[in-house]
């Protein structure tokens, strides 16, 4: 309950009518004395106008998410949700009560909490293409944090980290202040006028005022209310349980579809299975000019070197479960057979006692092995996965230098697990290999080159003697500006298999080769496809015909109607289930 004015505050509170003519107090009659008036009002209406702005801003703006939403052209309106509290206080002004301290904190607590919500729908929206949510993406935070340190100068990074926590301080002290001073100002009549007139006149705009062709950030002459940003927030905590059940249902059928699945693949004759995960790969190889003036002619090359060494590929689109980032939930929706679209079904996958198809591949009798370099500590869904061997940072052995965010170079990694895992193997069976390559990895300023004598390997120390490919100035702030640098990492990663392939690898295999979502939207130009690319190649037409019947197009263009991403490994057990 709002408290009543004391009388130190009511010391400090304007008087009623203070300003009724003749009061002033000034000799020279009435003209002069309303011209003092109007003087003495402007000042405290501007401050008031300021404090207004303050904290209609921090309801308002969704930055960094400005380029595709465009949001920041009316980062300036009144926010109709400060506008009704200003109304409420000057209820209380009329009634000269004042609100109580708690109030106030919970207020500025509130303003706080749209802030990091208007701050996650930017990062989320700029960078991944959907809406943030503090239980979903909380606790990706670290991972944020530990991206931003890999792949940033580090005295950029304690700086932004130090400014971060100086506007967070500052917007507190700052929605207090606003929140206090309109208080003050609007238990005044004068103020309580000119506040009314304010919101008239925005009501009036609102009425001529065009329709809005981002409705989502203004209506009419305001901004939009956080009231149902926060509602959506509030009731996916509160239908937390049913929702949880309601996720766990696909992956509960998906886990008994592979569980029905026939444990043998004689189509396959005992050949190995090589999957490799191509970091950012996806369809704006083809939608952005720049990227795709890169990769094509990658394309072309890797072709007649393929051919002459007597291969042939396939090629169409996947849907992606995920868009900008996020590999490990295209990992996860390749392993379960289920879409896992974010981090609260990935969480869900862990304790849902689902079977892996990467579990049925070892019930037929490969040997199961992930090398992901991108690992640097415990991997939470090892249980899950399956895998026979998983080869983690540490495991490779790397000396040499990281790349960016890679920790080292996708050619090492293919190497250091052929050397061990291929020409090392002590089994007789088949092997089933899958590698998140990382090279590709944004924000591709840093990249390595290719190094044409893989015996030149070693443990990785010879990158420190070898020129990185390095693109000055390209930071996560500037994407848009990256499409060069992107088709040189894709190009590098098609050169790479393409030397493997054709140096290395067994003679009779299957290798399917895929990307694991677009690049950020800033690069893509906002492409609306969750689209990647998903080639198979083989020396054996018999390994290829499965994925001709089913539209895979010749060559590396993809071509064909996508298909979702986690029915991927449900095609390779329809396909080669029978001799």
């Amino acid at each position: 309950m709002p408290s009543p004015v004391s009388q130190r505050e009511a010391a400090v509170l304007p008087r009623e009518g203070a300003f009724r003519a003749g009061e002033v107090g000034e000799a020279g009659g009435g003209r002069r004395s309303w011209g003092r008036r109007l003087r003495g009002e402007a000042r405290p209406f501007l401050v008031f106008v300021l404090a207004w702005l303050f904290l209609s801003v921090s309801m308002n703006a969704r930055y960094p998410a400005w380029r595709f939403h465009d949001p920041h052209r009316f980062w300036f309106l009144p926010s109709p949700d400060v506008t009704l509290l200003f109304g409420g206080l000057c209820v209380l002004g009329r009634l000269r009560r004042r609100l109580p301290s708690w109030a106030v904190g919970a207020l500025v607590g509130l303003f706080l909490l749209c802030r990091v919500l208007r701050v996650g729908d930017g990062i989320t929206g700029r960078f991944y293409k959907r809406t943030f949510s503090i239980v979903v993406d909380g606790p990706l935070v670290g991972e944020l944090v530990r991206l931003l340190w890999s792949t940033t100068p580090h005295g950029t990074f304690a700086l932004g980290a130090a400014a971060l926590a100086g506007a967070f301080v500052g917007l507190a002290l700052g929605a207090r202040a606003a929140l206090r001073y309109a208080e003050g100002y609007l238990a005044r009549p004068g103020g309580r006028a000119a506040f009314g007139g304010a919101v008239a006149i925005f009501g009036a705009l609102s009425v001529v005022a065009p329709r809005p062709d981002l409705p989502q950030h203004r209506n009419g002459a305001f901004g939009t209310s956080a009231v149902a940003r926060l509602t959506h927030e509030t009731d996916f905590l509160l239908h937390l349980a049913g929702l949880r059940q309601e996720r766990w249902r696909p992956l509960r059928e998906a886990s008994a579809r592979v569980e029905a699945l026939p444990a043998a693949l004689p189509g396959l004759g005992g050949a190995d299975v090589f999957l490799f995960l191509v970091e950012s790969y996806g369809h704006a190889v083809v939608s952005v000019p720049a990227v795709r003036e890169g990769v094509e002619p990658a394309w072309r090359r890797a072709e007649r070197e393929l051919g002459a060494a007597g291969y042939a590929a396939r090629s169409s689109w996947l849907e992606a479960p995920t868009y900008g980032g996020g590999s490990w939930l295209a990992q996860a929706s390749l392993a379960s057979g289920a879409k896992i679209a974010d981090q609260f079904a990935h969480h869900l996958l862990a304790d849902s006692g689902s079977k892996s198809l990467v579990w049925a591949l070892r019930r037929a009798g490969y040997r199961a092995v992930f090398a992901s370099p991108a690992i640097t500590r415990r991997w939470e869904h090892e249980r899950f996965f399956a895998f026979d061997k998983v080869y983690s940072a540490p495991d490779f052995g790397y000396r040499g230098p990281a790349f960016s965010w890679a920790t080292m170079p996708d050619q090492f990694a293919i190497d250091v697990v052929h050397r061990r895992e291929v020409e090392g193997r002590s089994g007789a069976g088949p092997l089933f290999l899958q590698y998140a390559l990382v090279s590709s990895h944004g924000p591709f300023d840093v990249q390595p080159p290719l190094v044409d004598d893989w015996a030149r390997l070693g443990d990785g120390s010879v990158y420190h003697e070898l020129e990185p490919v390095a693109f000055r100035g390209l930071t996560w702030a500037n994407q848009h500006e990256a499409g060069g640098a992107y088709a040189r990492a894709i190009a590098y990663d098609v050169e790479v298999l393409t030397a493997y392939l054709t140096q290395k690898a067994p003679a009779r295999a299957l290798f399917v080769v895929l990307g694991d979502h677009q690049p950020t939207p800033e690069l893509t130009g906002g492409d609306p496809a969750w689209t990647v690319p998903v080639h198979v190649i083989s020396r054996d037409p018999a390994l290829l015909a499965p994925f001709e019947r089913r539209g895979y197009g010749p060559g590396l263009t993809p071509s064909g109607a996508p298909r979702p991403m986690e029915s991927l490994l449900f095609t390779l057990f329809e396909s080669y289930a029978s001799g």
